[in-house]
């Protein structure tokens, strides 16, 4: 059997485009090279319909056009050439769609059996797990269509899925198609795998690329491995940066902007924006208040100056005055008016010059609440909220390793400060970032959130209680906040 893999990007709800970018790769294909009767081409889980699709499911729009997204498909793509991809129904239920000579057949999880005959083969099709095949019947392959965003243990799981779905079904030769690019706070991989009649894994598509690969399963060799060693910082990095430019592209914003402190988390930011979208497309804004000190205010030129963007500074003072003036604000309070002048001013730019705009605050500082609401928090997209703050340095750093090294070595060594006051440096506030991000990956990655015992033994009680507090009372700042 001969079998055509688009890994392929949808975007949510735009059923027609999606349509006629399944039609392009179809009907691109050499048909000089398919064998008679064994013609197969395979998208992934969603391919038609997108992810996320909330308040659009059900609605008139989606019926009318998932209907006719399919009949599009099933009408343009060329003939003697099966198609299979899926899908969200207009009722909410998933769906796998053959389509073939004109006619689509729908297969779903719901006690229909998903077998599909193609000439002398039969195709075991699995919709997220769930198939109901009869167990009598021995398939020549099986067909995984699938929707699995990135994490740094995703191929692993995949792995171990495939390797138990192969088994189960007693098929040998196997095709794991995973969607690809992001959608909200979520980012799919890619990294689609065929397995071979030995259950071995012995290709794959690239991770965050959208591509096309035709597979002959007869010719395929038994034990030739493929290589799967990933770097986890690289595919980390690569899984942001794709998470922002399709998060862009997709609401259809041709700009970035974000405020240029000098310190790491919006250098990082700042750097992922200029390699998502292009740096001539990014805005860095330095907001200088009477507080910031003149080497941040150096760092953020000076990055801006490497990365080939667009730098202003604006200085908040005046603003900041006029606002203390009338207020009379102190304490924390007066700390955050200036967090949240220059809020105004980012969200300003977004909307006059329809820019995006980023907000770079990490893991760490927003689960313990260590952020200022409509201030560093506005924003519509949150690239780096699942990083803790060591690994923000860590994927700054590697992201220096390329020749043009944008981030300056003094934001990578100095201490990190919001520079909300003269002198103020964040470990007045918190634990050092080492002992802070140990403590919520045990807390949150290694589920011991109520073991208190385990925590107290291994962090030490104050430290515990101070960050346990900290993290419920940041519970409402985390659910306003942007993905």
């Amino acid at each position: 059997m001969r079998i055509a893999i688009g890994q392929v990007n949808p975007t949510t709800g735009a059923w027609e485009k999606n349509a006629d970018a399944i039609i392009e790769i179809v009907n691109s294909l050499d048909t000089s090279w398919f064998t008679p009767g064994a013609e197969v081409v395979v998208f992934p889980r969603f391919a038609l319909s997108g992810t996320g699709l909330g308040d659009m499911t059900g609605s008139p729009d989606m019926v009318e056009g998932m209907r006719a997204a399919e009949d599009k498909i099933a009408s343009n793509v060329q003939e003697k050439v099966t198609v299979i991809y899926g899908t969200v129904m207009p009722d909410g239920t998933e769906e796998v769609i053959v389509a073939r000579n004109g006619v689509s057949r729908h297969l779903a999880g719901d006690g229909m059996s998903n077998l599909v005959h193609l000439g002398d083969d039969w195709v075991h099709v699995v919709i997220d797990g769930k198939d109901v095949t009869p167990a009598q019947v021995t398939e020549d392959a099986l067909i995984v269509l699938a929707a699995d965003p990135y994490t740094p243990q995703a191929l692993e799981e995949r792995m171990k899925r495939l390797d138990d779905l192969v088994w189960s079904t007693w098929t040998r030769k196997a095709f794991y198609v995973n969607l690809v690019g992001g959608q909200d706070e979520l980012v799919y991989d890619g990294m689609s795998l065929i397995v071979d009649r030995n259950g071995a894994v012995v290709d794959h598509l690239p991770r965050f690329e959208e591509t096309v690969k035709c597979v002959d399963t007869d010719s395929l060799v038994a034990g030739c491995r493929s290589d799967l060693t990933r770097d986890e910082t690289a595919d980390t990095y690569q899984a942001i940066v794709l998470g922002i430019r399709d998060y862009a592209r997709k609401n259809h914003m041709g700009k970035i902007v974000l405020g240029a402190s000098g310190g790491i988390d919006s250098a990082l930011v700042l750097t992922m924006a200029a390699d998502a979208i292009s740096a001539e497309n990014v805005i860095g804004v330095s907001m200088p208040s009477d507080y910031s000190s003149k080497h941040s205010q150096d760092d953020a030129e000076e990055l801006m100056r490497r990365l080939g963007g667009e730098f202003r500074k604006i200085s908040i003072s005046p603003m900041v005055n006029t606002f203390q003036e009338t207020l009379g604000l102190e304490g924390v309070a007066e700390e955050n008016l200036q967090a949240r002048v220059r809020g105004v001013i980012v969200m300003g730019i977004s909307n006059t010059e329809n820019a995006l705009v980023l907000e770079p605050g990490n893991a760490s500082e927003a689960a313990v609440g260590y952020s200022t609401i409509y201030g560093d928090m506005v924003g519509g997209y949150a690239p780096i909220s699942d990083v803790y703050k060591t690994d923000v340095y860590r994927l700054a750093r590697w992201r220096n390793m390329w020749p043009d090294s944008p981030i300056p070595e003094s934001t990578l060594m100095k201490e990190p400060s919001a520079e909300l006051r003269p002198g103020q440096v964040d470990s007045e506030s918190l634990p050092d970032y080492s002992v802070l991000d140990a403590l919520l990956t045990d807390m949150f990655e290694g589920g011991r959130e109520f073991d208190r015992r385990f925590l107290y033994s291994k962090h030490g009680k104050e430290t515990v209680d101070m960050v346990t507090k900290k993290v419920r009372v940041a519970e409402r700042k985390r659910r306003q906040t942007a993905f």
